[in-house]
């Protein structure tokens, strides 16, 4: 006579080990895509090291705009952004060209004419990534007060 125990027992264990490998494949369908945003994320942190800008001057032209120059010293970011801080604590950006390195650029941001005083202005780099979207670096921390 045939014992039907040992045949339950292989199907059981069979059973287990299928539901494990069920629940190793959800796990990592759930991490796989947080561990590819993350190493992404610290590629371009990375790439955002290498670059040092630093704004050297700010002109405020008029009641509607702002010069602001730019100074590359390192890094190849593919546009530069500049920022105007107003004493309301609102701001006003607008992107530019970099310029070569040891070089200068300047770029003009606009801002909606009113009694806003312009008080300082830094940058921030902008890197593409391997998709092909821009991505802005941090703001620098060097500010320059606009005259």
């Amino acid at each position: 006579m045939f014992s039907k125990r040992g045949l339950s027992n292989i199907v059981a264990t069979v059973l287990i080990v299928l539901l494990v490998l069920a629940a190793v494949v959800l796990v990592w369908n759930v991490i796989k895509p947080a561990i590819e945003s993350t190493g992404e994320s610290i590629d371009i942190r990375s790439e955002c090291l290498l670059i040092d800008l630093k704004p050297t001057k700010c002109v405020n032209n008029s009641q509607t705009s702002a010069d602001v120059k730019v100074q590359l010293l390192q890094g190849s970011p593919n546009k530069i952004t500049a920022i105007l801080e107003f004493t309301d604590g609102s701001s006003a950006t607008n992107t530019g060209s970099p310029p070569s390195q040891l070089a200068t650029t300047v770029i003009n941001v606009p801002f909606s004419p009113s009694t806003k005083v312009i008080t300082t202005a830094s940058v921030a780099a902008i890197i593409t990534d391997s998709e092909g979207n821009d991505q802005i670096c941090d703001e620098i921390t060097t500010k320059v007060d606009c005259v």
